[in-house]
């Protein structure tokens, strides 16, 4: 958010948008105002921020809007009035939590003192958050950086987590 916005209140506003596109590998999209035919910047640390990573195609929101000399971008997201076509749901389930579904990837970082990371998947879609317990269950101790794995994952409220993790190449 630009200095500018941030100090003068007059420069945000609030607007019911919906979402042309997104792109989960670039992090970032755009949305449309339902009051106007402008485009919106919408940042992905927006969406995780406010934690609605869960968005496809068509959602429909409730922004607080910005502008500055670069043009509009979306602050925060306030609501989701209707979450769209989510790249991940399987058959005619919604995007909340989920069956586990497969998918092969490559460790992002893994933090033994946070016990945490985050798989980069090859679907192209949002990483996959993995958790120590995680790696209990497949008997491993770490992961490295650049490890090739196999993961099963369920859609959740905050974006997509591992449930279960096979190394099947090492860097």
């Amino acid at each position: 958010m630009s200095q500018e916005s941030r100090e003068n209140p007059a420069q945000q506003f609030v607007e019911k948008c919906h979402l042309k596109w997104f792109s989960t590998s670039k992090g970032f999209g755009f949305v449309v105002p339902d009051s106007g035919t402008y485009d919106v910047f919408l940042h992905a640390s927006v969406l995780q921020r406010g934690g609605h990573p869960l968005i496809g195609k068509g959602a429909k929101l409730t922004c607080r809007l910005g502008k500055s000399n670069n043009g509009y971008f979306v602050q925060d997201i306030l609501e989701i009035i209707d979450v769209g076509e989510c790249p991940f749901a399987k058959d005619e389930d919604e995007c909340t939590e989920g069956k586990a579904t497969s998918v092969r990837g490559i460790v992002k970082w893994y933090d033994q003192s946070k016990e945490f990371g985050f798989v980069i998947p090859d679907d192209g879609v949002k990483d996959i958050f993995i958790h120590k317990t995680c790696l209990k269950k497949a008997g491993l101790e770490e992961l490295i950086t650049g490890q090739i794995v196999v993961v099963d994952y369920k859609p959740v409220i905050k974006g997509r987590e591992a449930q279960s993790i096979r190394v099947i190449e090492n860097p």
